[in-house]
This record gives structure tokens, C-alpha cells and sequence, in this order.
């Protein structure tokens, strides 16, 4: 049976190339608005205090897309979703370049977050349907790794188009990889509808279904948690080291550049260490070490010359200790549920996100030069979440096993 479920389905590498693809394309999209913002903000008379709105359109609506679309995604051939997907994408991230002022920016934001967000759990779903669980921590990290492509090639390069033609630019080169991603899915990704034959008779789930599921939940609550921590810090980094640190502003650029160099290299060996000792182990060391940057960078006060390795250690086990985690979470959707779980999981992502977005705000306060007060606060806070996080994943990890 298992050899007859395999002959059906597309080469591995195929599959895991071409999420990728959808993923840099998908994460491009997203990331480009804030770098971007002062340009079509001058452009289309948007005040700088509302940047926020456009960036956030974009989370909250592949959060809505998520919940509402994760009980039908199971239903449908998984090519069939990814190229829905992708051309909608494509088609709203080009209509942000006609866009005439702040309401008709957002509504095309809104149309590529809706987009967006099937479009990433389609992805998932399908590295999940393809890789067994013993290479699929390599599958994920190489997935997800195309954020740090993003940061250290993706953004420079789609603010220097802006540079040379206009903020429409970068939108417009989206929109024409996206079409071309487009072709590539239609030829080289065949039909993918096996999950549909191994439900048992089961019918396609939905979210409320799935949170229903102990499991599920318990692998959801560690997405959260995961993401929660990262994203008190994140929004803040640069101006942290910056006005609290007094590393030069024009610097600032090596930081990220280095931070996605040492993410992507940390998350395959993520990847590789996951599927050789196991993910709980791996997401411990992970966590480890993360709390030993948060302790030393954030805690108490690097010197200046230590900035630099702060911030890539913290870059480095962030996205390090994910990618541990959805090695794990990944093995807790039955077949028939993969889509929809992934849907629900990129809902409670960007939600997580979103909110700990804003809610860092709660704790920080700027003087009149910069400096942010409530740093301490909210480090421990973080901490407290990233040692949370292989409490529950080793909870989870027996859970899967009594289930077995």
C-alpha cells in the first residue's frame, strides 16, 4: 500500500523546489511593504504614522484567509490550490501598482494576504504529503529557509529597483516572477490528490474540528509560543541596537545581512540534526541558545564590538529553533487534515505575529533620542516564551507516541 501511495505522487525535490519557490515569492511580497513605505507614502500621500495599516493589512488578511478557507483546502487537488493561489497573488501584488492613494494600496494588500496565506499553507501541505517524516526536517528547513534569501538578496535588490524606477517597481517584479512560478507549477507539478484517497472516510476538516483535537491543539500552542517570543523582539531589533547599543545607523544594513546569512545556514543544519537526533532535542539546543543571546545581549549591555554577534545569534536561533518545531508539528495532521492544518497553523502564525507586534509597544517608551525603555521587560518576557517552548514540544513528542 505504501509503495502504490508513493509511486503516485511527484519527486521529492520537485515538490520541496518549488514550495520553495512559493515561499521566497510569497515571503518577498510581505516583507517588501515596510522598507518600501516612506516611498509610496510620499508618492501617494499616505502619513508615515499609518505605514503600519498597509503592513498589517497584509498579516490580519492571510490570517482571515486561514481560518475561513482551512476546512475546504483538503477537498481540492493540492496543484489546483497552489496555482489558484499563486495567480491571485500575482495578479493583486500587480494591482498595487496602480494603486491612486492609501484605500485602494490597502485593498490590493488585502487581496495579496488572502492569497498569501492558502498559497504558504499549500506549500507546507505538500512537503508534508511527500517527504517522510525522517528527511522532513532538511524539506522544512530548505522551505524555509527562502526567508533568509529574502533578507540578504530579495529586499537589497527590490530597494534598488525602487531606486532606479519608482516603488511600483519591486511590485511589478513580484508580480512577474509570480507568473512564472505560475507556469512552472502548471508543467512540472502533476496532480496531487492522494491525501484525498487515505482519509478513511473521513470528510475534509475545518479549523474548529482541528482545535478540537488535543493534539492539534497542543502543536498549535507551540506555534504560538514560538512565534509570540520572536515577534516581542523583532520589530524593536534595529532600534535596540541603535539608540540603546550605539551601533551607526548606517550599519545597520551589515546586521541584517549577516543575521539572514547565519538564519540560513543555522536552519539546515537545523534541518540535518532534527531528522538525524530528533526534533525535541534539537528545538532544546536550539532554545539553549537563544536564552544564553537573549541573557547576554539583552539583559544586560554588550559592549559595542559584541553588537554584531547579538543580533546574528539572535537571527541564528530564532529561525532555527522553528524550524525544530515544524519538523514536530508537522507529524500531527492525519492526511486528510494537512491542508487545512497548515492553514490553521499559518493563521495562528500571523495572528501571533500581529499581536505581538503590537503588544511590545505596551512595555517600550523612547526618550528624545531613541532609546527604549522596558528592553529588560520584555527580554524577560521573551525568555519565559523560549523556555516554554521544549517543555511543550517534549509533551507533544509523547502525546505522538501514545498515539501510535
Amino acid at each position: 500500500m505504501t509503495s502504490s501511495v508513493s509511486d503516485e505522487l511527484p519527486g521529492e525535490w520537485r515538490v520541496v523546489i518549488l514550495v520553495t519557490l512559493m515561499q521566497f515569492i510569497n515571503i518577498i511580497d510581505f516583507m517588501m511593504v515596510m522598507p518600501l513605505g516612506p516611498d509610496f507614502a510620499q508618492a501617494l500621500d499616505i502619513p508615515m504614522s499609518e505605514l503600519g495599516l498597509i503592513g498589517g493589512s497584509y498579516t490580519f488578511a492571510a490570517a482571515a484567509s486561514g481560518f475561513f478557507l482551512s476546512k475546504y483546502l483538503d477537498r481540492f487537488d493540492r496543484r489546483s490550490v497552489a496555482i489558484v493561489a499563486m495567480a491571485g497573488l500575482s495578479l493583486s501584488t500587480f494591482a498595487a501598482t496602480l494603486a491612486t492613494d492609501q484605500l485602494t494600496l490597502l485593498m490590493a494588500r488585502v487581496c495579496a494576504g488572502f492569497f498569501g496565506g492558502p498559497a504558504a499553507a499549500i506549500g507546507m501541505a505538500m512537503i508534508i504529503d511527500v517527504v517522510p517524516e525522517q528527511r522532513r526536517g532538511r524539506a522544512m528547513a530548505i522551505a524555509m529557509g527562502s526567508f533568509s534569501v529574502a533578507a540578504i538578496a530579495g529586499i537589497p535588490f527590490g530597494m534598488e529597483l525602487a531606486a532606479w524606477s519608482g516603488w511600483q517597481a519591486p511590485f511589478k517584479a513580484i508580480a512577474l516572477a509570480s507568473l512564472g512560478l505560475l507556469i512552472a507549477l502548471w508543467f512540472l507539478l502533476p496532480v496531487m490528490n492522494s491525501h484525498k484517497n487515505r482519509h478513511k472516510g473521513s470528510p475534509a476538516t475545518g479549523i474548529i474540528p482541528l482545535l478540537k483535537a488535543p493534539l492539534t491543539r497542543m502543536a498549535l500552542i507551540l506555534v504560538v509560543v514560538s512565534m509570540f517570543g520572536n515577534f516581542l523582539l523583532i520589530p524593536n531589533l534595529s532600534a535596540y541596537v541603535q539608540f540603546n547599543l550605539g551601533f551607526p545607523r548606517e550599519r545597520v544594513g551589515e546586521l541584517y545581512m549577516l543575521g539572514g546569512v547565519v538564519s540560513l545556514v543555522g536552519m539546515q543544519l537545523t534541518g540535518y540534526l532534527s531528522d538525524k537526533f530528533g526534533s525535541v532535542l534539537t528545538g532544546t539546543l536550539t532554545c539553549s541558545g537563544l536564552a544564553l543571546v537573549l541573557w547576554s545581549g539583552f539583559l544586560n549591555t554588550p559592549e559595542l564590538a559584541m553588537v554584531p554577534w547579538v543580533f546574528a545569534g539572535f537571527m541564528l536561533f530564532s529561525s532555527a529553533r522553528r524550524v525544530a518545531q515544524n519538523a514536530l508539528t508537522s507529524q500531527t495532521p492525519e492526511p486528510h487534515e494537512r491542508a487545512a492544518y497548515a492553514s490553521a497553523q499559518s493563521a495562528f502564525q500571523h495572528v501571533a505575529t500581529g499581536v505581538a507586534a503590537t503588544g511590545s509597544s505596551w512595555f517600550l517608551t523612547a526618550d528624545d533620542q531613541g532609546v527604549l525603555d522596558g528592553m529588560t521587560a520584555l527580554s524577560v518576557v521573551t525568555l519565559l516564551f523560549v523556555l516554554a517552548q521544549p517543555v511543550i514540544m517534549l509533551i507533544l513528542k509523547k502525546r505522538l507516541h501514545l498515539k501510535r
